[in-house]
């Protein structure tokens, strides 16, 4: 059976890979809901203005915003698809401090259920996905952690990291590309 419904989206962090990315799912007529850690930022969105320069971005924004298909928020509600797409900066070792990444696992977490999707979309080092696999496992042991049982996996953790893209590149690649919502199709239709 066919999913015919689009997927409810929370994208966490709003900023130069966030925000676009949250616009233009939400463009597609999916229901988006962004997490951002700062509340200038959110109400900025809220009243469907940009806080990041952006070609094109700022009329994409407000059109979403204005049809009720993107709004923002600093509290995670639950989704049935969830992008990370927070920061992960250098420490004064040069090493990759993915803390953003975990801290927004983390707070998916209480929120996650079975058949939802976790797409990281954070530029992070080899090793991520199963820092967020072991968090999840911890706080959530009702789940069946994808690679971490034999049981069938009860949601999905895709890694799509990205360096830095313009809004053009990113109408592109989601108006060909199926990704966000082809996991959650697959396991709804395994439900």
């Amino acid at each position: 059976m066919a999913f015919e419904e689009k997927p409810s989206v929370c994208v966490m962090g709003l900023g130069y890979i966030g925000l676009p990315t949250a616009a233009v799912i939400a463009r597609s007529g999916c229901h988006v809901l962004g997490i951002d850690v700062n509340q200038h930022v959110v109400d900025t969105i809220n009243r469907g203005e940009i806080h990041i320069e952006e070609v094109d971005l700022d009329g994409l924004v407000q059109g979403v915003v204005s049809r009720k298909l993107l709004r923002a928020s600093t509290t995670v509600e639950p989704a049935d698809v969830f992008v990370i797409a927070v920061p992960t900066p250098f420490d004064e070792n040069h090493a990759p401090d993915i803390s953003f990444v975990l801290n927004a696992a983390n707070k998916i977490a209480p929120v996650l259920k079975s058949g939802d999707t976790v797409i990281v979309e954070s530029t992070s080092p080899v090793g991520t996905t199963d820092n967020i696999k072991e968090l999840i496992a911890r706080e959530r042991p009702d789940l069946k952690i994808p690679g971490m049982t034999k049981k069938p996996q009860t949601w999905q953790l895709p890694i799509a990291p990205n360096a830095f893209c313009p809004v053009a590149y990113w109408k592109s690649w989601y108006r060909t590309t199926d990704r966000s919502a082809a996991s959650h199709r697959a396991a709804r239709a395994r439900r």
